[in-house]
């Protein structure tokens, strides 16, 4: 009935492009290619639920800067751009599979975002521009385990790919290496590989903690952490328990009794 006529058809159609992104609506591919409402956006139109869509015109003036900078390709930005070649690989065979474009998979906008942040969880795929709920559970396992492999694969650029050092320190643990070796192999305190560590099992990796901290020990910082329910940073914890645990052990039990 004449609702929208104030917004130009090109900018509709980046619109419709981020509705599709965010599996607020689907191409119907047996109907003619209509397009059909999910289930998501009921909870949009009926329901009050906010969503972003970012302006067509902010969109040009991003490209149009970009043109302006220099081009300089660092070997942080080539290794961005090598992501992303394996992710748009990733995202034509997961269209070819269903038959349909790949920008209803995933647009270019997003799989840059995910070459930037390089989520390696759900949730942090989730907090990229293009994401929603229902993408992020059809397709993101998929996504997660590409930049995963890319980040083991390019180990020796750690300090060039953002959060890699986490993914790093955890895949030689899981491959059996102890604090020890670990710390040598990368030239790191033991500590920090604890810190690694702690910062991995929040994110929900998987982490057998009585291979690290014993379960008196595990008991002796849960008490502690009690009875000092207010605590500001470890060194109380460490003073408490009488400098018995070290600082480490102490970060790898706390993450793991908030996470029990």
């Amino acid at each position: 009935y004449g609702a929208g006529r104030d917004i130009s058809f090109a900018d509709w159609q980046q619109f419709v492009l981020q509705f599709l992104n965010q599996g607020l609506i689907e191409i119907a591919y047996d109907k003619n290619h209509v397009l059909i409402l999910t289930d998501a956006s009921k909870d949009v139109l009926f329901n009050g639920k906010k969503i972003k869509l970012v302006k067509p015109s902010e969109v040009k003036k991003k490209q149009e800067e970009a043109k302006k900078v220099v081009k300089h390709v660092s070997k942080t930005k080539q290794l961005r751009g090598e992501l992303f070649e394996r992710l748009r690989k990733l995202r034509k065979i997961i269209a070819d599979s269903e038959n349909v474009p790949p920008y209803v998979v995933f647009n270019d906008a997003t799989l840059e975002d995910m070459c930037e942040f390089k989520p390696t969880t759900h949730d942090d795929l989730a907090k990229i521009s293009g994401v929603g709920e229902h993408k992020n559970k059809k397709y993101g396992g998929n996504f997660i385990n590409e930049i995963i492999k890319f980040i083991k694969d390019n180990k020796e650029h750690t300090s060039k790919i953002k959060g890699s050092t986490y993914i790093v320190t955890y895949e030689l643990f899981k491959e059996g290496l102890s604090i020890e070796e670990i710390a040598k192999k990368r030239k790191l305190q033991p500590t920090t590989i604890f810190s690694h560590l702690a910062n991995s099992m929040a994110k929900g990796k998987d982490i057998d903690i009585h291979k690290l901290v014993s379960k008196e020990e595990i008991t002796k910082i849960d008490k502690a952490l009690k009875e000092n329910p207010n605590f500001e940073g470890l060194k109380v914890i460490f003073e408490h328990l009488n400098s018995e645990i070290d600082y480490g052990k102490i970060r790898l039990g706390i993450t793991y009794l908030k996470n029990k």
